[in-house]
Formats: C-alpha cells, structure tokens, sequence
C-alpha cells in the first residue's frame, strides 16, 4: 500500500469514526436512558408538550400543534430556539395550512422556495431533520429547542 492510500485510508476512517461519534452522542442527548450514558431530552421528567387537536388524525401534524408549541417557548428563547424534526415529519409540513375563509395559506416553505436550502424556518427559526427524532405520529418527532437557556418543547401530539 502506497503512503497517499494510507493517508486517505486514514483519513476517512478519522471522518468515519467523528460522524460515528457524533451520530451516537446526539442519539444519547435525546433518547439516552441514563444507564450507561446520559438520561436524554424525552426521558426526563421536565419535558414540556402540548396535546393533540380534538378530533385529529393519528400520525398528522397542523398548524395547530405547531402554534402551541411556539406560545409554550420562553420568551427569551425565541431568538437562540430551532426546531428538530424527524425527516418523515417534512411531508406534512410542507403541505400544511392556515385556512382563510374557503382557502388557505402555506405557513411553512423551504427557504427560497421548494428549490432552497440549508434550512427553512417556522415563526423565523430554522427546522432541522435529524435522524435521532422519532418518527412521525411518536412522542419526539418534533421538537423545540433552545440549548443556550435550557428550554426544551416536545411535541407529543400523537400520543
């Protein structure tokens, strides 16, 4: 084996492992059970969340959920906040509305359109799939975060 073959062999297990490393510490921030590893974001006991639209289907997401999780965020977390989202969650956001006498209005599109990126935004803060939310209609799928204040929302609206 060459010395360049090395160097990249190297290289690329270094990259492998960090992506690794950091995949599994953000799983444990968020789902740990705190025997072994930390006791993670929607095991604790703090947890803050909002309840389910009367009469909403299992496994949806609207607007309504949406906004009761932004009026339950501290005030002073509005500017440090993200939401996290499992990427299965993406569909329903991107065709949900706020309904308008007959019609109806987007409330989330990516940025710049359907052809944006990095981030999109709902109430001005960025969405963020990760894999280590849970998947849509479970406890987790979304969530509203501020590290830098402590704060964290949970959505639990398909309970």
């Amino acid at each position: 084996m060459s010395a360049d073959t090395g160097d990249s062999l190297d290289n690329f297990l270094a990259e492998a492992f960090q992506a690794e490393f950091e995949f599994k510490l953000v799983g444990a921030i968020i789902n740990g059970t705190g025997a072994g590893q930390p006791l993670g974001i929607l095991n604790r006991g703090c947890v803050v969340s909002v309840s389910k639209e009367s009469g909403q289907a299992a496994d949806t997401i609207v607007w309504e959920n949406i906004n009761k999780m932004w009026a339950r965020l501290l005030p002073s977390s509005h500017q440090n906040s993200a939401w996290l989202i499992n990427q299965d969650v993406l569909p329903q956001l991107y065709t949900m509305s706020l309904t308008v006498g007959a019609g109806g209005i987007p409330v989330y599109m990516p940025a710049g359109g359907a052809s944006g990126s990095p981030y999109s935004t709902l109430f001005g803060r960025p969405v963020i799939p990760i894999e280590q939310c849970q998947t849509v209609g479970t406890t987790g799928d979304i969530m509203l975060c501020d590290f830098t204040n402590g704060y964290i929302g949970i959505d639990r609206c398909r309970l």
